[in-house]
């Protein structure tokens, strides 16, 4: 029997395009986006992935991707955000059987310095909104098995192949390729895992937090690459052009408010502050270029006070700002009025007011409100 040729590369990466094309054109529209996660029948999750993975790969090799590869890559991400958005993908996309899958691949798009790893945190900041996701991306390292996996597979209680360097150097390629993080993904799945294993938590309202969290120790978990990103790209917000480095920092700092919005979870904040991104945030506030009058809504600014309000609330975040210049950064902001006015006072009592803060504190009540229908 005749067989048919196999086609070109070319070919297969045309039509995948023109694939992706359509599928971003679907996913645009608001009514398109549960029905393209929430039916038996369609599964668009890990064909994506499996675009953004291939990428990555050819990235990783050194070599040059072609142009259509990088507008599916790009398309690839604009598809998640829109995906995203619905409460219930949310629920499928951090919760779901590809959960493990996904939050590999965007924390190494985000970690490679990719040009779309903005859109890789746009998406995480999406996934953030639903409670039940907090805690799993907080807490998300890549690659996380447990010790008779790692045996198993050979690697090492740190997530490294035995013998291999790590260089975690952030924009350098990780010494674990995509193809062995697509392994391990898969056999999550195979063995029905649902959710993403995390560590365990710290008790909600405890003083200290658990040094061992590997969240902490992992310098290609989550909140480690974030740390990375935000300390390599703060020099592009000295710039009043917009980048996508700034993109990715502004992002990221909604996406860290959001992990601190629930007071009575402090031990996230007691995370964060074990990072550099606090200093970062409150360094970048204070360089700002941009006058007050352009503070909008989500913009960087914005998004900072808001992180520092929600910081305040607990003793660990109170103590790691008072060793920051953060109330240099919000001086020039007390009294010009409206809600950057108000946050800044509210921080500025807190940091500075102890007797008031132990009475109760009408501006932190306030504030705390703001905030919640702020971010609805």
């Amino acid at each position: 029997k005749n067989r048919k040729p196999p086609e070109k590369k070319s070919t297969v990466r045309k039509r995948r395009l023109a694939a992706i094309k359509t599928l971003c054109k679907l996913s645009n529209d608001r009514e398109n986006r549960m029905p393209l996660l929430c039916t038996s029948s369609i599964d668009v999750l890990p064909v994506l992935l499996s675009c953004l993975q291939t990428s990555s790969s050819q990235n990783e090799q050194g070599a040059k991707l072609h142009e259509d590869e990088l507008e599916i890559r790009r398309l690839s991400c604009l598809i998640l955000n829109n995906l995203s958005t619905p409460v219930e993908n949310k629920a499928i996309m951090v919760l779901g059987h590809h959960s493990q899958y996904l939050l590999e691949t965007l924390v190494q798009i985000i970690e490679s310095a990719s040009p779309e790893s903005h859109l890789c945190v746009i998406c995480l900041y999406n996934l953030s909104f639903l409670n039940d996701a907090v805690d799993l991306l907080l807490n998300f390292c890549p690659g996380q098995e447990t010790s008779e996996e790692q045996k198993a597979s050979g690697h090492d209680t740190d997530g490294n192949s035995n013998g291999e360097d790590c260089d975690t150097s952030f924009g350098s390629p990780r010494s674990t390729s995509s193809t062995k993080i697509s392994q391990r993904c898969h056999r999550h799945h195979r063995i029905g895992a649902t959710s993403i294993p995390c560590p365990p938590l710290p008790i909600v309202g405890s003083s200290a937090l658990d040094v061992s969290c590997l969240a902490l120790q992992n310098d290609h978990s989550l909140l480690r690459v974030l740390e990375s990103m935000v300390r390599t790209y703060s020099p592009f917000l000295l710039s009043s052009v917009t980048s996508v480095e700034g993109e990715a920092i502004r992002w990221s700092v909604g996406l860290l408010s959001n992990f601190c919005k629930n007071a009575n979870n402090l031990y996230r904040i007691e995370m964060i502050v074990q990072t550099d991104l606090v200093p970062c945030v409150v360094k970048n506030l204070g360089n700002t270029p941009r006058p007050m009058n352009q503070w909008t809504e989500d913009s960087l600014e914005e998004f900072s006070l808001v992180l520092l309000c929600h910081l305040v609330k607990a003793e660990t975040g109170r103590d790691a700002l008072r060793r920051t210049n953060v109330l240099d950064a919000i001086g020039p902001i007390i009294g010009k009025g409206g809600i950057h006015d108000h946050r800044a006072g509210v921080i500025r009592c807190a940091l500075l007011d102890k007797e008031e803060e132990e009475d109760g504190g009408d501006g932190m009540e306030e504030t705390r409100d703001i905030e919640e229908r702020h971010h609805g």
